[in-house]
């Protein structure tokens, strides 16, 4: 059949149609064409009413449907047909530029076989045909086969096609009639009885069954009229008639159940062992016993088998729920990871797909039949093989480090193969990186600050690497390089405002400043816990020096001394005069400036008054002048004390001295000066009368 050649597209098929035996196998096959420069992206069949959606995609198929083809032809072929497989089917391509293409349907007629009795009353001598019917012509010609009571018939019948012919019956012919068709003899039609059925009959006539489940065997049996049944009973090949609930292997698992015409075996907790022929017998006092052929029974377990066996990332495996046989009744299989049920999508098929393969899916696997979730596979581990990925850097100890410790950094990384190779770097320098090591566990004893800083490692096997994983290491100590700063820097004058400043390098910062002082040569005095120490209107009592203490957790350190020098101008400034007692004209006195001054006093000035002048008399570098007592010099000497903060005037002394004893002074001085006092004691004396 084609589809009209349009500019080059078309589909045709072979057959045009098709009429296949329940339970066997069919291909259908399909040619196809396009314009040349075209690519073709997809291929596939679909059904009827099914949306263009692949036959593989439907769960009715899975398992069944096979694709096979190249760039020109494409064969479907579809195992263990059933009535239900009965439908149209077309193949369909597509391409990027022009869209899909489709063929027109390919009808598929799926028939089982049905033996046909004329005349359907018999009686001896009668001439009776048998058709192995079908619903629609089987195509290739068939070649039919008959058994009777599931044994070849004789060649003493004609057979002619579908049909046989016993031309005369007599009691020999009687028995259960069936007919296959060559090369599907594993798929007979139902048995049917003709005329006085001596017999036994099976369904089915074969079984495989999972172990750990339970089978029932079905017998049909037919006899005579006329004739009592004194016995029924099952057995296995090989048993000499041996009743099969007399076997101690059976034991508790054979039950019996049955009618006048047919006769059940239920055996329970199946294992290989079972897998044996099993037959019915039924016996007669007239006529002894009869037993049916022999039913095979194949006990199987589930195993899982992975394919291809070494996967990596990204491959296409297949993993396939195996039995030693075809399990009957087309069971659903469910999957198991882990021992956890698998995505809906997969249940069913025997055979889970995964594609594109990850870490992820990797795990124990495991099969059950829907209804026997307990008869569950042994697992098979399916490992992907991929590069290192989720890469860590774990610190032990954990928690704080501090100078001094060990410690231990192991690079951790999911990978399969495991890892070949850790490569360790850090950039604790503060450099570019620097490699360390090639191994996974990194240890530092004795750690200081300069091992501070960043340090990653890189996980390798033959298929590739990971990122880096980074970690800080924050090595923690006491307080160290502990200085003090004073502002503003320079001399420090009374009255100034003063800030001292307590530094310390610690990790953690440091949580507590102690300041101290000792001035004046006294103990220690504790000052306050703050890192700033301030001194307003600053006096000489804060000469002296000061130090801090920084504490954090690990410790403390001390700073060096720190002396504080307050300047201020000269203060007390006073003069003395040596020798004091009494001088003569013509004696040496000296005068000396005392001052309390820092810096020390850098000028002395000397003033004289006379009277109410005062008039600069010198100016020396040192505090001491000597005079030599002279008429003129005699007076009120002061001295004024200067250096670079201000100056500061002492007191006046009296610098006096007498005359060398001679008769002026006795006779003309003496009693002038004694009139004097005399006359001024006089007008004290009225004015105080008065």
């Amino acid at each position: 059949m084609l589809l009209g050649d349009l500019s080059g597209w078309s589909v045709s098929y072979t057959p045009e149609s098709m009429c296949a035996l329940e339970g066997s196998s069919v291909e259908l096959h399909s040619y196809y064409s396009y314009p040349p420069g075209l690519t073709v992206q997809d291929t596939f069949w679909f059904i009827s009413d099914s949306k263009n959606t692949d036959l593989k995609t439907n769960a009715h198929y899975a398992g069944r449907v096979t694709y096979t083809g190249n760039t020109s032809n494409h064969t479907l072929s579809i195992r263990g047909l059933n009535l239900g497989d009965s439908k149209g089917y077309a193949f369909r391509f597509t391409t990027k530029e022009e869209g899909g293409w489709s063929g027109v349907y390919v009808p598929l007629s799926v028939t089982g076989l049905q033996v046909l009795v004329d005349p359907a009353t018999v009686n001896e001598g009668d001439r009776v045909t048998l058709t192995c019917s079908t619903t629609c012509s089987l195509s290739n010609n068939p070649t039919y086969i008959w058994y009777r009571n599931s044994q070849p018939v004789t060649n003493k019948h004609t057979a002619a096609g579908k049909t046989l012919t016993i031309n005369s019956i007599t009691n020999v012919d009687t028995g259960y009639y069936s007919c296959a068709v060559r090369g599907h003899e594993d798929h007979p039609s139902p048995a049917v009885c003709v005329w006085k059925c001596f017999g036994v009959a099976y369904n089915p006539n074969s079984m495989c069954a999972l172990k750990g489940s339970s089978v029932e065997l079905h017998s049909y049996y037919s006899y005579p009229p006329g004739l009592t049944v004194q016995e029924t009973f099952w057995f296995i090949k090989d048993s000499k008639n041996t009743d099969l609930r007399k076997n101690a292997h059976y034991a508790g698992r054979v039950t019996y159940t049955e009618s006048t015409s047919n006769h059940t075996l239920s055996i329970r907790s199946l294992n290989l062992g079972d897998s044996k022929d099993y037959a019915f017998r039924f016996i007669t006092k007239e006529k002894g016993g009869w037993s049916g052929v022999f039913v095979p029974l194949s006990v199987t377990g589930l195993q899982v088998l992975v394919d291809p066996a070494t996967v990596n990332e990204g491959d296409r495996v297949t993993l396939t729920c195996s039995a030693t046989c075809s399990l009957s009744n087309n069971p659903t299989y469910i999957w198991y990871r882990n021992s956890q049920p698998v995505s809906n999508q997969h249940t069913g098929d025997y055979r889970l797909h995964i594609y594109p393969v990850s870490p992820e899916d990797a795990g124990k696997y495991s099969c059950a039949l829907e209804g026997h979730e307990s008869l569950i596979s042994p697992e098979n581990t399916l490992s992907v093989r991929y590069a290192p990925r989720n890469t860590s850097v774990s610190v032990s100890p954990p928690g704080g480090i501090k100078v001094g410790d060990s410690v231990t950094l192991t690079c951790s990384s999911d990978a399969n193969p495991p890892v070949e190779n850790y490569n360790w770097y850090s950039n604790a320098s503060g450099s570019v990186s620097e490699w360390l090591q090639q191994e996974g566990i990194y240890n530092i004893t004795n750690i200081s600050v300069a091992h501070t800083g960043h340090y990653y490692c890189k996980a390798e096997n033959k298929y590739g690497s990971s990122n880096f994983s980074t970690t800080y290491l924050d090595v923690q100590y006491s307080p160290r390089n502990t200085t003090v700063l004073v502002r503003p820097p320079g001399d420090i004058k009374e009255g100034d405002s003063v800030t001292l400043t307590c530094s310390s390098d610690a990790n953690p910062p440091v949580e507590n400043y102690t300041w101290y002082s000792n001035k004046f040569g006294s103990a220690s005095e504790w000052l306050q816990q703050e890192g700033i120490y301030n001194i307003t209107n600053i006096t000489v009592a804060h000469t002296g020096h000061y130090y801090c203490k920084a504490e954090n957790k690990y410790g403390s350190s001390n700073s060096s001394a720190t002396y504080l020098d307050v300047q201020y101008s000269p203060r007390n400034t006073t003069v003395s005069i040596s020798p004091s007692g009494d001088n003569q004209e013509g004696d040496s006195v000296t005068l000396t400036c005392s001052s309390d001054a820092n810096p020390p006093v850098e000028n002395y000035t000397w003033y004289k008054s006379d009277g109410n002048k005062t008039v600069l008399h010198r100016t020396e570098r040192i505090p001491s002048f000597t005079l030599i007592l002279v008429s003129g010099l005699d007076g009120l000497y002061h001295c004024e004390a200067g250096n670079e903060v201000g100056k500061e005037n002492s007191t006046r002394v009296q610098v006096r001295f007498s005359l060398p004893d001679s008769g002026f002074y006795k006779i003309v001085l003496f009693p002038v000066l004694g009139a004097i006092c005399a006359v001024v004691l006089l007008l004290v004396v009225l004015i105080c009368w008065r």
